[in-house]
């Protein structure tokens, strides 16, 4: 407001009402202090409070080229709306990319932010742009997994940039995170596993991306996952049947395992199957023998359901 009225309506015209209408057409106006807040970690090193990024880009700004910034601002724009709002025209890309969505952490943005531009910019090419998203990805996800708090991540991601050798910059990246400790660490693959087969996969915000991501591995052929719940195979309530079926130890079994990986699977048919036998899940009109999710495919196999299966 303090530049003359031409350079006012010239920066809005041509920088800040495009990116205003970038955040209406993605009907995500209400994400515009989070972006302004992950610039603002970017270009500072700190990460703002939500209710005072105003007052922390007011500070930012002084003393600088109103145009410059609100130029930079534009740019950083672009990336926060492929990362946010879905809109990288590249499909692998954009398929990773909604995998880190699906993750709901924004407080990623403002490396990956950063990392799109080196890529933008042509400082690293595209497999190398993929590597980092996909080493995000997993870092994220395996520490969900993990139990580890979230509460660090948002100091680790807001300076992991800075850490970076531009000259070995994916290798150096991989050491980074291998070499970091205690709440900040990459769970090896032993903890990891160990943690995926033991942990309530059921009540897990993740679910759905766990099982997208086993139903979509090396497989180009995708079936709508949307309409589909999670099926417990050994039900949450145990009959009689289901009793004699898991032995004399059915109640450790029943407790140890029920919203385990190893017990859930993605059905169209959750209400017919209900708390019916393995057999008769499998059986049935609409049950495992007859589905076309790949999850289901070992389970035509099978004629019992217990702690070993």
């Amino acid at each position: 407001m303090g530049l003359d009225n031409s350079m006012q309506e010239e920066i809005y015209d041509s920088l800040w009402s495009p990116m205003e209408r970038l955040f209406m057409d993605a009907q995500g106006e209400d994400k515009f202090d989070y972006f302004m807040r992950a610039y603002l970690t970017i270009k500072t090193g700190v990460i703002p409070r939500l209710d005072e990024v105003y007052a922390t880009f007011k500070q930012y700004i002084f003393n600088k080229d109103v145009k410059d910034v609100v130029s930079d601002v534009f740019l950083f724009s672009q990336y926060y709306s492929k990362l946010e709002f879905g809109k990288e025209d590249d499909s692998k890309l954009n398929e990773i990319i909604a995998n880190i969505r699906t993750l709901k952490v924004e407080v990623a943005y403002p490396f990956l932010m950063r990392i799109y531009f080196d890529y933008a910019n042509k400082i690293i090419n595209e497999n190398e742009f993929i590597e980092v998203l996909k080493l995000t990805e997993s870092y994220v996800f395996r520490r969900a997994i993990c139990g580890i708090p979230t509460n660090s991540l948002n100091k680790t991601f807001a300076n992991l940039f800075k850490e970076i050798d531009s000259d070995k910059y994916i290798e150096s990246l991989r050491a980074i995170l291998i070499l970091k400790t205690s709440y900040h660490r990459f769970p090896t693959n032993d903890e990891f596993i160990n943690e995926l087969l033991n942990k309530d996969i059921y009540n897990s915000r993740n679910s759905k991306y766990i099982f997208e991501k086993f139903e979509y591995f090396d497989n180009k052929e995708r079936v709508n996952l949307d309409d589909l719940s999670v099926e417990h195979i050994m039900p949450q309530t145990l009959t009689p049947d289901w009793k004699i079926a898991l032995g004399d130890d059915f109640d450790r079994i029943h407790t140890d395992y029920l919203h385990t990986i190893g017990n859930l699977t993605l059905t169209g048919y959750n209400p017919e199957m209900s708390n019916k036998s393995f057999v008769e899940k499998r059986d049935m009109a609409k049950g495992f023998n007859n589905s076309c999710m790949r999850l289901n495919r070992d389970l035509v196999d099978l004629d019992k359901w217990g702690e070993t299966e």
